[in-house]
């Protein structure tokens, strides 16, 4: 699988629903990664992309679970 095609498939299908900021992100690495000219450096990124949604998406959990208790 092509780094882009890991990339379009990991933000459609394994994320759970986007909040704004996730978005946003996902569209400014979109613009970035097209313009890698080596396939090398585009799984290199999109694997450093991958790791940061999976940051971003377990941060928004726990701080919309501590606003739920709060």
């Amino acid at each position: 699988m092509s780094a882009s095609d890991a990339f379009e498939w990991f933000t459609s299908t394994q994320l759970p629903a986007n909040s704004q900021a996730v978005g946003e992100f996902i569209a400014g690495q979109r613009q970035y990664l097209y313009t890698i000219r080596s396939e090398d450096e585009r799984q290199r990124f999109v694997e450093w992309v991958m790791g940061e949604l999976r940051r971003m998406v377990k941060s928004e959990r726990v701080s919309g679970q501590a606003r739920k208790r709060g």
